[in-house]
């Protein structure tokens, strides 16, 4: 087996060569201790690759120093031609000054137009996901933009200062978050209202809440958050595991209803070990939904191994007045 630092000879000679036809670039170094002069190496070299359009960078599992995140920040802008970026940063402790500086770097990255962060299990608290909202909302280029930060110590000041970084990126059309298990809705949501009142161009988000704390005081502030996105056409929601009972499906319904720019809605409502609400409030909730003036697919999951499909919540005399109702939209609840 080659050891570490035979693997990072391999990669030296590669790099070495003439690459400069090399349009698509995956390292892997996940746990291989690449931190320090053998990060300040690898960038040096790819920086070199004039033709590298598609990179991903797997750094799982190692200890990067504010330096290193500094390296990264500085070196990246450098790949001129740097359309696709994919840098998975999950199980470090990141400091929050080298957070910044990798997020300012981002945004220099001039046609960089797909980004995709993970940074699951890595100690992340609000005043992480502050400095990194605001580097990336710098960036004039990029169009799709994925963050993935599952499992850390993010509150709701963490998403709500992170969404309003973000919404100033003008280019920006297509944003994903999955905020899987952490700590959203155990302080208020408010000043996520406006969070995207000013986004130009944003026409889909997802966003992941499984295991979060929201609950009927936050669902409003959601909700309107999301109106306030006047070029929102595509919304998937995941409250999979949250407070959500008959009050907050009803306040969905009605925050939605008016809403004039959404075409396909997809929410998932699955709760472990039973759940709090009914297929009165299901229904009630397809109901107000069917009001969105141009709506034309609508997609409710219950399903889940402790309770009920959202079918078996659904009476036939439900079932029959929802198609009556919805028999312009494609309708779809399991």
């Amino acid at each position: 087996m080659a050891s570490v630092q035979n693997i990072f000879e391999i990669v030296d000679d590669f790099l070495n060569y003439d690459s400069s036809q090399l349009g698509d670039l995956e390292l892997y170094f996940s746990g291989c201790s690449v931190s320090g002069q053998r990060l300040v190496r690898i960038c040096q070299k790819i920086v070199l690759l004039n033709g590298l359009q598609n990179l991903t960078f797997k750094l799982r599992c190692n200890l990067l120093s504010f330096c290193d995140l500094e390296e990264l920040g500085k070196n990246l802008p450098n790949i001129k031609n740097l359309m696709t970026l994919n840098i998975f940063l999950s199980r470090n402790s990141l400091a929050i000054d080298g957070l910044s500086c990798l997020a300012k770097g981002l945004a220099q990255c001039k046609n960089l137009t797909t980004l995709m962060i993970e940074l699951n299990e890595s100690f992340i608290r609000d005043s992480h996901l502050k400095v990194l909202g605001e580097g990336l909302g710098q960036s004039q280029s990029i169009q799709n933009l994925t963050v993935e930060l599952q499992n850390n110590e993010i509150n709701s000041n963490g998403f709500c200062s992170f969404s309003k970084g973000v919404a100033n990126i003008d280019t920006l059309e297509s944003l994903k978050l999955d905020f899987k298990q952490n700590k959203i809705g155990s302080d208020a949501l408010d000043q996520f209202e406006q969070s995207f009142q000013e986004s130009k161009h944003l026409s889909k988000l997802n966003i992941n809440f499984e295991i979060n704390k929201i609950g009927k005081e936050d669902i409003q502030s959601l909700i309107k958050g999301f109106n306030s996105c006047k070029t929102l056409i595509s919304l998937d929601l995941d409250l999979w595991y949250n407070h959500i009972d008959n009050e907050c499906l009803k306040i969905i319904g009605k925050e939605l209803a008016n809403n004039k720019s959404i075409k396909h809605f997809y929410l998932n409502l699955r709760v472990q070990n039973g759940t709090n609400f009914d297929g009165t409030g299901i229904f009630n909730l397809a109901k107000d939904l069917a009001k969105i003036k141009h709506l034309f697919s609508l997609e409710i999951v219950t399903l889940d191994p402790f309770g009920q499909s959202t079918k078996e919540y659904l009476n036939q005399k439900h079932i029959l007045q929802l198609k009556k109702l919805l028999r312009l939209v494609s309708l779809k609840y399991y």
